[in-house]
């Protein structure tokens, strides 16, 4: 997971407080359904960045009963979190959890639209629709128990705010900030973090990648990303670009690709960023440049060998290709193809992006295992929902486990 910060010059003593706090509630609320923020002695030991004995040793100090005990947890109705997904390319998303995790709600409720483009403001007064509702209705989500707002943002992100080039009108906007300012909640922590780390957060938690690993994680929707994995804490490196894939154009098998379009960033035809557009892609055979990812891979199973499918399966080529250094140096265990596209899209990619990432293996080295991710739609909003719960970290979930 994400590296929880514990924070302050008195951190011994409040981390000593909320551990005692954490597991005299864990006797009371947890059950083996329950999803916890934090859920074992050893994951609080790494959060709290004190020793496992140390953990131990308070447990032992509070009761004997409790030496048995490894699940820890605030009850679930100490208080509530929202993950909200912003995008240049699909209308807000919004998700309720509660303080383990489970989703309470998703917003929209019906499936959403694909959009050539959205806009900073069309996509903050979205959210801002969606969550007053919210916040007014005071039935199951009062204002006054909001803990935590995490918000998805086209990345890498620098200090809260996006800063590639291809975040295009999001660039250097700072997006928590503004909808701290318009839903005015002083009293909830906002947390900013770019798509691809909080759709590889959503995996981690919600999906099928195994603790303790290394991955990749490669996100494939209208745009392509990537985050390394390592010793399962998500590495976004010094200036937020770790495994973002270059403006590069891959040496295909085939001489021309079928994508002839160029880049719109680097004006490059063939590069990787070109060859991966979903709308250049569902736009081949007379097709319409804004359907989904599912209508796409339906099409291209639909008429074997012709331009659709070929096209996809460059652009596993490509992205395998330009994955295979990263692999060869942080040789990762599994390799995830997350996203709609790249999720959906697998099971005509997955032959020519291995093909691609053993093309130039080490002999002896291991291959890694390239799987699709299992949480496929709105990743974007679970991982801003479990990313607001990872960052209150203590002390703030003291307070919730007092309160409880």
């Amino acid at each position: 997971m994400i590296n929880l910060d514990a924070g302050t010059a008195s951190r011994e003593s409040t981390v000593v407080r909320f551990i005692r706090a954490l597991l005299l509630d864990g006797l009371r609320a947890r059950g083996d359904d329950a999803r916890r923020t934090i859920t074992t002695q050893a994951a609080l030991a790494r959060a709290a960045r004190i020793s496992r004995p140390s953990v131990n040793a308070l447990a032992k100090e509070l009761s004997g009963s409790i030496l048995g005990v490894d699940g820890l947890s605030v009850r679930r109705d100490a208080g509530w979190v929202l993950g909200v997904d912003l995008s240049r390319s699909h209308e807000t998303r919004v998700a309720c959890a509660d303080a383990h995790g489970s989703l309470e709600l998703q917003l929209p409720t019906v499936e959403d639209q694909l959009l050539e483009y959205f806009s900073p403001h069309a996509a903050l007064d979205r959210a801002i629709e969606e969550l007053e509702p919210i916040l007014a209705a005071g039935d199951r989500f009062y204002r006054e128990n909001l803990i935590g707002v995490g918000v998805s943002v086209p990345g890498p992100i620098q200090n809260g705010v996006p800063v590639a080039l291809d975040a295009g009108a999001w660039r250097h906007i700072d997006a928590a900030r503004e909808l701290a300012n318009r839903l005015k909640l002083p009293h909830a922590k906002f947390v900013t973090a770019s798509d691809v780390t909080l759709t590889a957060l959503a995996e981690q938690v919600r999906g099928s990648l195994p603790p303790g690993g290394s991955a990749i994680y490669v996100k494939w929707t209208s745009s392509l990303r990537a985050v390394p994995i390592v010793a399962d804490e998500i590495r976004e490196g010094a200036s937020g670009f770790a495994g973002s894939f270059l403006h590069s154009v891959p040496r295909l098998r085939e001489k021309d690709p079928i994508i002839r379009t160029p880049c719109e960033e680097c004006r490059q035809v063939g590069c990787i960023h070109a060859l991966t557009r979903l709308r250049l892609i569902a736009a081949l055979e007379g097709g319409n440049e804004k359907d989904r990812a599912s209508t796409v891979m339906d099409r291209a199973l639909a008429s074997p060998g012709g331009e659709l499918e070929r096209a996809l399966k460059q652009a596993g080529e490509a992205i395998g290709l330009e994955l295979a250094p990263s692999v060869a140096m942080l040789d990762p265990h599994t390799v995830v193809i997350g996203g709609a596209v790249g999720s959906r899209t697998l099971p005509i990619t997955l032959e020519s992006l291995q093909d691609a990432l053993e093309r130039d293996r080490f002999e002896g080295r291991g291959g890694a295992r390239l799987k699709a991710a299992e949480v496929k739609e709105r990743s974007g909003m679970h991982g801003a929902a479990a990313y607001a719960l990872l960052t209150l970290g203590p002390p703030y979930l003291a307070d919730l486990a007092k309160q409880a």
